[in-house]
């Protein structure tokens, strides 16, 4: 088929059903999108669509070419548009893409909130540092989580003379939560959850589950309880 034909058929950047030399079926949208390749053609498969247009109102080109495939115009027999149970197919299959929820997003966002966490407590204490009463530093480290996968993450140190407390962030795939962190030191060890983004908060079981905001005063408090017991 010829760019001609196959613009003739009405078949632009509409999902149709698409058949090659090669006896392959397919179904999506074929577009010229990429403005310095204005002659090439790529295809994008209907499930894939939702997210491709995601990433094409970013005009994030590295992550729209993963999704889409180039074609060559004369390996295409027949491209036809789509009846009304192909349009229904591809309807719902398009309400299930949405319906996903973007693990990699989810993972930047709890990543720099662990990020800003750590921020606060350098500010926090920067005093002190400053005055070489405590030593602050950062460790990578590795998670792994369902649906996420393997990623790297850090884990902050605060060094007192002798003892060492510990930040250790734990995942974000958390009940009722969107992250946790584990404190430790010496003499005991305390539970940060984040219940909303940024919002990170110490949670004590007493014998109920209480929860106090981490900030400049808690932090240190915590501190002073995991290292002298």
């Amino acid at each position: 088929m010829t760019q001609i034909e196959y613009l003739q058929s009405g078949c632009d950047n509409k999902h149709c059903k698409f058949t090659f030399k090669s006896g392959e079926i397919a179904y999506g949208v074929l577009t010229t999108y990429f403005q310095n390749e204005p002659n090439k053609y790529y295809l994008v498969r209907s499930p894939q669509m939702i997210e491709f247009k995601k990433y094409m109102d970013s005009n994030d080109f590295n992550n729209m070419k993963k999704l889409c495939s180039p074609i060559d115009l004369s390996d295409l027999v027949k491209a036809e548009l789509l009846d009304s149970f192909g349009e229904l197919l591809v309807k719902k299959t398009q309400e299930v893409e949405k319906n996903k929820v973007d693990w990699e997003a989810r993972k930047t966002t709890w990543l720099k909130s662990v990020e800003d966490f750590y921020l606060n407590i350098n500010s926090w204490l920067a005093d002190f540092k400053n005055a070489e009463l405590l030593k602050i530093k950062e460790k990578e480290i590795d998670l792994n989580e369902e649906y996420i996968g393997n990623y790297k993450t850090k884990r902050l140190e605060i060094y007192l003379g002798n003892d060492i407390i510990t930040f250790t962030p734990r995942g974000t795939l958390i009940i009722g939560s969107y992250g946790r962190i584990d404190m430790r030191g010496p003499k005991g060890e305390a539970l940060i959850v984040e219940p909303n983004w940024d919002e990170w908060k110490f949670a004590k079981r007493t014998p109920k589950m209480k929860y106090v905001d981490v900030n400049e005063q808690s932090i240190k408090e915590a501190i002073q309880e995991i290292i002298n017991g």
